[in-house]
């Protein structure tokens, strides 16, 4: 078994807290993401599910993906603020 410490330094995960903190250090980053736009945390969701057990290829061309989706979201919505101006 890893140590959450040694997990930390080589870099697996981002953060260790204390286990009497878990929740509510979990409960704040939830609610950071929950303030952040519904469709880029779908997207990020899905690249994430899809990136487990894939191969690096596969998980490449997933993000090539995402990047192009993310472009078209941002240029659909430059374009109707613009209509809307």
């Amino acid at each position: 078994m890893t140590s959450a410490q040694k997990t930390w330094r080589i870099g697996f995960v981002k953060e260790v807290v204390p286990a009497g903190d878990l929740i509510a250090r979990a409960v704040e980053i939830l609610n950071r993401i929950a303030g952040n736009a519904p469709i880029a945390v779908r997207f990020a969701l899905e690249a994430v599910n899809k990136g487990i057990g894939a191969s690096q290829e596969s998980a490449a061309d997933e993000s090539q993906i995402l990047r192009r989706s993310q472009c078209d979201v941002g240029f659909g919505l430059a374009e109707k603020l613009s209509r809307t101006n």
